[in-house]
């Protein structure tokens, strides 16, 4: 993932955003998806295997005084480089 290569969740980031990009995803819809992972990225500083149902609501939790549209790209941006649905 650019700006961090060495964070554990780089590579399921840059997967996801390589998988956007396949699928004709706008340079607009990129950048935010690049962000709203680079965000969830900070939150969580560990593996892949070590997230939680509770480590997601905590993020969820903390974004959620934004705008529901906000909150609905943020957290699509997260769940789909976990295999979630688009």
């Amino acid at each position: 993932m650019p700006g961090r290569p060495g964070h554990p969740l780089a590579r399921h980031a840059s997967d996801s955003l390589t998988d956007l990009s396949n699928a004709n995803a706008s340079a607009h819809t990129l950048r935010a998806y690049r962000g709203d992972l680079l965000q969830f990225c900070a939150h969580h500083d560990s593996e892949v295997g070590e997230l939680t149902a509770a480590t997601v609501r905590a993020y969820l939790a903390d974004i959620a005084s934004l705008a529901a549209s906000s909150r609905k790209h943020k957290r699509a941006a997260v769940i789909l480089p976990l295999g979630g649905p688009p």
